[in-house]
């Protein structure tokens, strides 16, 4: 799991007492949303390069823990107040939705360096089995010490 129910319940202290109580979810429940939303990460982190790095991630990045949490934030704000998908739903939590799937999908076309940032020039970062043959193999500049 990319987060954890307490990373959830932080966010949402309203309903510190009211967790598997009437239309709040349990914590089970919560945690399936969350499981849900890390799924559903993992398929756009799939589209950067599969050889760069196994899913689901070992060690996530804060920003993955924070997509995460905000997917499952906003979906529980958004069964909590109106289970039926009607109008009654809290706005800003269909906004902190929206944006933190945009952000995954940013994400998801950009390089890995987007989501790795300490791996750029790094070895870990280099892909095993690049086809460098288009790459020129005559040095591209030249060295005149004779003129120093």
């Amino acid at each position: 799991m990319y987060c954890a129910f307490a990373d959830v319940q932080d966010q949402m202290p309203d309903l510190a007492s009211s967790w598997g109580v009437n239309r709040v979810p349990s914590k089970a429940k919560v945690e399936e949303h969350i499981i849900e939303h890390g799924s559903l990460i993992d398929s756009y982190l799939a589209q950067i390069n599969p050889r760069t790095f196994t899913l689901p991630l070992d060690d996530p990045p804060a920003l993955i823990l924070m997509i995460c949490r905000d997917l499952t934030v906003a979906r529980i704000r958004l069964i909590v107040l109106d289970p039926r998908g009607g109008t009654d739903a809290d706005p800003s939590a269909q906004t902190m939705y929206d944006q933190a799937l945009a952000q995954l999908k940013r994400l998801s076309q950009g390089p890995e360096s987007a989501l790795f940032p300490d791996a750029v020039g790094s070895e870990s970062a280099q892909h095993v089995g690049d086809d460098l043959s288009s790459c020129p193999t005559e040095a591209i500049f030249e060295r005149d010490t004779s003129q120093w």
